[in-house]
């Protein structure tokens, strides 16, 4: 039975060196492997021990291995396997007295198989020893070649990085550079804007006085055509006083001249509802008149007002949109066309009543 065991044992400790064998160690560092080969080592030692501290049996198993049997190796396999000899396996009787001879044999060959087993071990520990520093020269170069790629990739990423940090630091240049001209298009256009608008400010005090003037101008016409309607009214009563008094005294003093004197009278009456319908006419051409400056007058307020909240829009964008330079200037002359178009109708205006006036006094 304990050889039996130990037969077991054996081809439980070749089949832990076949799975030893098998593993792939090429991705495991090299101080594992040589754990694992110290901890075989030990299990080796400590089988040794077992083997040399197991005593001679001092009688015979019921079946026994003739001194012709051997211990092999199977080809197809490590297990140790004992090969009787071709004679057949006899029984023996413990209290046989050839069993010192047989113990004597028997003791030889159990070191023999000693021997086999220790050179066996020894060429198992050999060879993976050689497959450790096999495996561990793998590794060192794998990790050698690892260490030479990580160089080198290194050394690319750094030439990368260099010329990447070049390249960004040029275009940061460039970038300041376009930051300070567009710096420098802004103040230019934040001047220009300064100067439409002082431009403007005085466009608007000009137009305020223009207003303010023709206020003035519009009442002085109103009290002349005031002024001159009293003065028909007194030129009227007062040609109506003397017409009856001439009218009485040519009554009473030239009787044969009544007829002359009614048709001259007649005519002059003709004469003075034609001076009354003209008069008439230029009142009610200086009221229209009048009225249209009076409208114009409106209009211009009313421009007034909306140009004051354009100026005070504009002053609110001029802090934020610089990019309106243009439509600024272009709203700026047309409102300088406006202008000019306005004052083109305040001269016409003008004109006309000057006409007026002429017409009123040379009539008068």
């Amino acid at each position: 039975m304990e050889w039996l065991t130990f037969c077991s044992e054996i081809k439980q400790f070749t089949l832990l060196k076949f799975r030893f064998k098998f593993l792939n160690f090429m991705d495991q560092d090299s101080q594992i492997s040589q754990q694992i080969l110290n901890k075989y080592k030990s299990l080796l030692d400590k089988q040794n021990q077992e083997m040399n501290s197991i005593p001679l049996p001092e009688t015979l198993p019921d079946m026994e291995v003739k001194s012709g049997a051997k211990l092999s190796w199977s080809q197809n396999s490590d297990d140790l396997a004992v090969v009787p000899p071709k004679s057949t396996v006899r029984s023996v009787v413990h209290d046989s007295p050839k069993l010192a001879p047989y113990k004597e044999s028997q003791n030889m060959e159990f070191d023999l198989f000693k021997q086999q087993m220790n050179q066996h071990y020894q060429k198992q520990i050999d060879t993976i020893a050689q497959d450790n520093t096999r495996l561990i020269e793998n590794l060192k170069r794998n990790h050698r070649e690892q260490i030479d790629q990580l160089e080198k990739e290194r050394d690319i990423m750094l030439s990368q990085s260099r010329n990447t940090i070049s390249a960004l630091n040029q275009k940061l240049v460039t970038q300041e550079e376009l930051l300070n001209q567009k710096q420098q298009h802004i103040n230019t256009q934040l001047q220009d804007i300064n100067a439409i608008k002082s431009l403007y400010d005085q466009k608007v005090a000009d137009m305020a006085n223009q207003n303010q003037s023709l206020l003035f101008a519009n009442a002085d016409l109103q009290n002349q055509v005031n002024s001159l309607s009293k003065q028909l009214d007194q030129l009227r009563n007062e040609f109506t006083q003397t017409t009856k008094q001439q009218y009485q005294l040519t009554q009473q003093n030239y009787s044969g001249q009544i007829q002359l004197y009614i048709q001259q009278n007649k005519q002059l009456q003709a004469k003075l509802n034609e001076q009354q319908t003209t008069n008439q006419q230029l009142i009610q051409s200086a009221v229209s008149d009048m009225r249209n400056l009076n409208n114009i007058i409106k209009q211009l307020q009313e421009k007034v007002e909306k140009l004051r909240t354009e100026r005070e829009t504009l002053k609110q964008k001029v802090l934020i949109l610089t990019s309106e330079n243009e439509r600024i200037k272009d709203e700026g002359e047309r409102n300088g066309g406006e202008l000019e178009k306005l004052r083109e109708r305040n001269s016409s205006l003008v004109r006309e009543l000057l006409k007026c006036d002429k017409i009123i006094y040379g009539r008068k």
